[in-house]
């Protein structure tokens, strides 16, 4: 694997080296092989350098989904998972997910109501893409309690 990183003044350099290093560990535990640059895993890396905000955006985000009862919360978190990777598009989420358009649309209405968050508001995706990002960077970690 090849880490690139950005071009940093000399007082800078301590910690662009840190930032590289931070990128070859989540580039490795994310399988990336060949080149990455910092640029292609900005969020991974806020994430990685803030584990407290993560742990904060996991809760928010995905704690009501855990916490809603057995298979239905596990159902709900799928969800989202499998709606962010095919592009918040639902029609291919529909398909991925062997549901009617009308049963996904079901799905998200209920998760608005669990979370509090409305999947039309910008600020709301962003929180829960970071959420689902960082629960990909720290498996088993799906919303640790509050401290």
């Amino acid at each position: 694997m090849l880490a690139v990183g950005e071009a940093a003044l000399r007082s800078e350099l301590e910690e662009a080296l840190k930032e590289v290093r931070l990128l070859v560990e989540i580039a490795r535990g994310l399988g990336h092989v060949g080149e990455v640059t910092l640029g292609a895993l900005v969020p991974e890396l806020l994430l990685a350098r803030s584990p407290r905000l993560a742990a904060l955006a996991r809760r928010r985000a995905l704690g009501p989904l855990t916490e809603y009862s057995g298979r239905l919360g596990r159902d709900f978190l799928g969800t989202m998972e499998t709606l962010f990777a095919c592009g918040l598009n639902r029609r291919e989420t529909a398909e991925r997910l062997h549901l009617h358009p009308n049963t996904l649309g079901y799905r998200l209405r209920r998760i608005q109501e669990i979370t509090g968050l409305r999947l039309d508001r910008a600020d709301d995706l962003l929180l829960v893409g970071l959420a689902l990002k960082s629960r990909s960077l720290t498996p088993g970690k799906d919303a640790p309690p509050a401290s």
